[in-house]
């Protein structure tokens, strides 16, 4: 911690104009100085951030920006009720930099509704909007979940609308217009966000009660964490909601999916159903985020077989692929596979890859489901097409 600052300072300092790849260095660098180093230093090198040469480039001094404000959010010496951008702000108060800092601030409100700029700028700057207040963002972000924008940027959103404490961030995510949008991977995002807490699940489940939202959308590990809640109100509710949804017998949807193997597969198409339903948990090839286990092998499994994985999902979780629900003293909510463990902390992957690593001693409890992370009725939003143009991409068949 003594090198932070020197080393930060004198890299910044001589930081070329021209300089490539920046982008990689400065945000873990600006995080590192926030979470480690006091506000007067964070403050020092806020400020050669916004009047130096990384402050030229957008996509370089967003990514500072961000990786600052991270580091914030860790640090326990702020106060974690108030929005990082806000510490920020603090920092460089009554200086250059802070009307630097003010002017950067409202142009990556305007680069996120603009999709004319670079999406590396636009993504960043929609991160960027999670350090702030709902008040300020929180529109904003909403605004961005519709059919015209790209997944990637509905991603980002509500990845960014998560970061929020404010209640309204439930009531955004569980819109019916929105929950309709959302492709699985979006939605599932979503979800977690919703079971972060204790105030988000109450909006859940009136938005199942009402009918916004379908209690079969829920996968079974969710609806566990639901029908097991410590809240006794809204474990009854939840268990009220999921006894009236019909239980389909998952052998005889098995049984019935294998005609779909006399349909011709397109193996082309099949790869854009792998990215919008199964690449938030597993990688192929290229494709995906590695959560679950990579499928770039599977072609070597019969197509019943893989088959059955899709339908089934719970009837083999692979060993280091369990299901794990860690909940903090803080009344958050970690669900996904757990990565990495020591003495202090524990860190889970959950979809999209995202990490969060959680210090023990801030631990309520910690506890495997037993079930797999992939939810089962998968073939509720796919056709028996898309679901034999799925598994010949799998099998690589021509």
């Amino acid at each position: 911690n003594d090198q932070v600052l020197p080393f930060a300072s004198a890299f910044l300092a001589n930081v070329p104009a021209n300089a490539e790849e920046i982008d990689a260095w400065v945000g873990p660098l600006a995080r590192m100085v926030a979470q480690s180093q006091s506000a007067e230093a964070s403050g020092e090198i806020l400020a050669v951030l916004l009047q130096g040469a990384v402050a030229q480039e957008p996509e370089w001094l967003l990514t500072s920006l961000e990786g600052m404000a991270e580091g914030i959010r860790r640090n326990r010496a702020y106060d974690g009720a108030t929005p990082s951008m806000v510490h920020m702000d603090a920092l460089v108060a009554d200086s250059p930099a802070g009307t630097v800092l003010a002017d950067v601030i409202a142009q990556s409100r305007s680069w996120v509704a603009d999709s004319s700029a670079p999406l590396p700028v636009r993504l960043h700057a929609i991160r960027m909007q999670g350090y702030g207040s709902f008040a300020d963002g929180g529109e904003l972000l909403a605004g961005l979940l519709n059919p015209q924008e790209p997944q990637g940027i509905h991603e980002a959103a509500v990845q960014a609308l998560a970061m929020m404490s404010d209640p309204g961030v439930a009531t955004l995510l569980a819109r019916e217009e929105a929950w309709r949008l959302y492709s699985t991977p979006i939605r599932k995002a979503a979800l977690a966000a919703l079971l972060s807490r204790p105030e988000r699940v109450a909006v859940l489940l009136d938005a199942m009660e009402s009918g916004s939202i379908q209690p079969w959308s829920i996968d079974p590990v969710s609806r566990g964490r639901l029908t097991s809640s410590k809240d006794e109100t809204l474990k009854a509710r939840a268990v009220e909601i999921f006894s009236k949804v019909e239980k389909s017998d998952r052998n005889a949807v098995y049984e019935d999916y294998k005609s779909i193997f006399a349909l011709e597969a397109d193996p082309v198409a099949g790869r854009e159903v792998f990215k919008n339903n199964c690449a938030r948990c597993h990688k192929f090839s290229e494709d995906g985020y590695e959560v679950g286990p990579d499928l770039t092998g599977i072609r070597s499994q019969p197509r019943e077989s893989i088959l059955l994985h899709i339908i089934k999902p719970n009837s083999e979780v692979l060993a280091g692929f369990e299901n794990f629900v860690v909940e903090t003293t803080d009344l958050e909510s970690y669900s996904g596979i757990m990565v990495a463990e020591n003495e202090s902390t524990v860190t889970i992957r959950g979809a999209l890859g995202v990490e969060n690593t959680i210090n023990r001693e801030n631990i309520e409890s910690m506890s495997s489901a037993s079930l797999s992370l992939m939810p089962e009725e998968l073939e509720k939003v796919m056709s028996k097409q898309e679901m034999r143009n799925l598994i010949g991409f799998l099998k690589g068949e021509k």
